[in-house]
């Protein structure tokens, strides 16, 4: 759900500003100052929207925020008030700079999906931190499902301390971390978690779109996350293998990251983008046929 790789306490001169949230349809940005469409000042900075995970509220943010204040003038969407993904992608475009580029978390992500549907123009940019497009498993849609009607019919705790570990890294979940994630989701509340669980039950595939997306765009995951998980019965050797033959076909590129821990990026090159063409009409066709073979 979240990236804990770095988070601040503080803003600017370490003052703690009123959350940036997109609020009457209209953006607040960190000073407190609203705007419907971007100020003079602002533009000169390249507009980011920012869509927070599931049970995360503006400050999510605020580390982002403050290191990227000199190049960038921020913006947070508030994804609390809507029950599906189409009307949180409506209301954040809504309010959002004519043009943007979009940073999205975890739920964020699958209104960022939405958003490119909608207004795939207004997009310049793109970065997709710890999200699926793929629609959740039938096993998850009755969890989801099943959590609603407990969360109707009883009480709220929000993130729990035996919930945390899902959340974050094991290493941050007692600490400033752990109790950030906590405070957020008391914050969000009960009524708007059960009108986030309803948007993401009713949210569909995203896959199809992936092929579309021609706007640079950044992928990041947590440093325990594995492609291997994203696709079922794969073997650790199988996909190594796979992934070599591919870049040997000049389809992906790898990429090293110098970080502790190393981070390895795969990004398809123009041969690749121009292949994945053919295989997703030839997935869509098995999709649509799949009772049929």
């Amino acid at each position: 759900m979240m990236n804990a790789s770095k988070k601040s306490h503080a803003w600017r001169k370490g003052s703690l500003h009123e959350p940036v949230r997109c609020e009457n349809r209209h953006i607040v940005h960190p000073t407190g100052r609203r705007f419907s469409g971007p100020s003079r000042e602002m533009t000169r900075l390249t507009s980011v929207l920012f869509l927070p995970a599931l049970l995360c509220d503006a400050s999510l943010w605020r580390a982002q925020i403050e290191d990227l204040r000199d190049i960038a003038a921020p913006a947070i969407a508030d994804l609390t008030l809507d029950d599906t993904v189409a009307a949180m992608a409506d209301r954040a475009l809504a309010a959002a700079p004519e043009t943007f580029a979009l940073v999205a978390l975890s739920m964020g992500g699958y209104v960022a999906f939405e958003m490119l549907r909608q207004a795939p123009e207004r997009v310049t940019r793109l970065a997709l931190l710890d999200t699926s497009a793929r629609e959740d498993s039938a096993a998850r849609r009755r969890e989801r499902a099943d959590a609603i009607v407990a969360l109707e019919a009883g009480r709220f705790l929000g993130v729990t301390d035996r919930l945390l570990p899902q959340l974050i890294h094991q290493t941050h979940v007692h600490g400033p971390v752990g109790d950030q994630v906590k405070a957020m989701a008391a914050r969000v509340g009960r009524d708007a978690f059960i009108r986030q669980q309803r948007a993401i039950l009713g949210r569909g595939d995203s896959r199809d779109l992936l092929a579309r997306i021609t706007i640079p765009t950044a992928i990041g995951v947590g440093d325990t996350d594995v492609l291997q998980r994203s696709i079922p019965g794969i073997s650790k050797k199988m996909l190594v293998q796979t992934l070599r033959e591919m870049e040997r076909l000049g389809l992906i590129s790898r990429h090293v990251e110098r970080v502790v821990p190393p981070a390895v990026e795969y990004r398809l090159t123009s041969l690749g983008r121009r292949f994945v063409e053919p295989v997703q009409l030839l997935y869509d066709w098995g999709r649509a046929n799949a009772d049929a073979l």
